[in-house]
C-alpha cells in the first residue's frame, strides 16, 4: 500500500518535457497523486495527461512542438506573443477548465505589477498555462483580467510550499540547469550569427541562477520530500531532444516506489 502524496513539478521550458517520465512511472505503479502543483512547461505535460492523453500519445503530440513552430515575435512589445502556443494547446485541449480535471491542479504564475505569486486553480487551463510560461525577455507578459503575468518560476520554480494538502509524502521533480553548465549558445545552429545570441545566453544563465536559488528555498520548506533531478544538459529551446529528457527522467523516477512504501519520510536527493 502506497502513502498518499503531492506531486510538485518544476519549470524549465523544453526540459519540462522530462515530466512525461514521472507520469509513465506512476502509471506503472498504479498510483495517483492527491494533487499536482507546478509552473511553466510542466503544466502543459500534466494538462495533456489530465485530459486523457496516454504517455505515448503525449510523446507523439510533442513531436510537433518545436521552438520555431511556436515562435511569433511581437516586434513592438519585444518577445514572443504566445498566440501560436495557445493555438497549439487549444487544438489538442480545447477550452478545458480546472473543474474538468480529475486531479486537483495548481499552476503558478507571477503578477508582474505587484510581484505577487498567483495560484491558478479555477478557470481556463490554457490561459493559466500561457501565464505560467511567460519567461521574462522571451515571452510577452500575458494579459488577463486587466493584469499582466510572467513565468511562475521567477518566485517558485519548484513550488513545494504551495501544496494545499498536507500529505505525509511529497515528490518533487526539478529540471533546472546548474549554472555554469550551459553549452555555447552562440555556436548553436538556431542562434548562431544573430544579435540575439549573446543576449539569450546571458538571459538563460541569469534564469538558471534565479531558479536554483528559489528551488533551494522551496526544498527547505519540506526537507522530507523526495527531490529528483533528471538529465539537465538540454537547453531551454531544445525541444528536439525530448527523447533524452524522457529517458533520463524515467531512470531518475525509479526511486519513487521505495519512497512511497516507507512509513516515515527522509530527505532524498538523486
Amino acid at each position: 500500500m502506497f502513502s498518499p502524496f503531492s506531486l510538485i513539478l518544476g519549470g524549465g521550458s523544453a526540459r519540462g518535457i522530462a515530466h512525461i517520465w514521472v507520469i509513465q512511472r506512476l502509471e506503472e505503479l498504479r498510483v495517483t497523486p492527491t494533487e499536482v502543483v507546478g509552473t511553466s512547461m510542466w503544466a502543459i505535460v500534466w494538462a495533456f495527461y489530465s485530459a486523457g492523453f496516454s504517455t505515448e500519445k503525449m510523446k507523439k503530440v510533442l513531436e510537433d512542438m518545436t521552438f520555431l513552430k511556436l515562435v511569433d515575435f511581437d516586434m513592438g512589445r519585444g518577445g514572443i506573443q504566445g498566440k501560436k502556443v495557445m493555438q497549439f494547446l487549444r487544438e489538442h485541449l480545447g477550452e478545458i477548465q480546472f473543474s474538468d480535471l480529475k486531479i486537483p491542479l495548481t499552476i503558478i504564475a507571477v503578477n508582474i505589477n505587484s510581484g505577487e505569486t498567483i495560484l491558478f486553480r479555477t478557470g481556463n487551463v490554457v490561459d493559466a498555462i500561457r501565464a505560467s510560461i511567460s519567461i521574462p525577455g522571451v515571452f510577452v507578459p500575458f494579459q488577463m483580467h486587466h493584469e499582466s503575468y510572467i513565468d511562475g518560476g521567477i518566485t517558485a520554480n519548484l513550488p513545494i510550499e504551495y501544496a494545499r494538502k498536507q500529505e505525509k509524502k511529497v515528490i518533487a521533480v526539478s529540471v533546472y540547469k546548474k549554472p555554469g553548465s550551459s553549452s555555447d549558445i552562440v555556436s548553436d545552429g538556431f542562434f548562431s550569427n544573430t544579435p540575439f545570441a549573446r543576449v539569450y545566453k546571458t538571459l538563460q544563465k541569469s534564469l538558471d541562477i534565479i531558479l536554483l536559488q528559489n528551488e533551494v528555498r522551496s526544498i527547505g520548506t519540506r526537507k522530507d520530500a523526495l527531490v529528483l533531478y533528471p538529465e539537465n544538459s538540454v537547453e531551454y529551446h531544445e525541444f528536439d531532444k525530448r527523447d533524452i529528457l524522457i529517458q533520463s527522467g524515467y531512470d531518475a523516477s525509479l526511486k519513487i516506489e521505495k519512497y512511497l512504501q516507507k512509513k516515515r519520510s527522509f530527505l532524498f536527493f538523486q
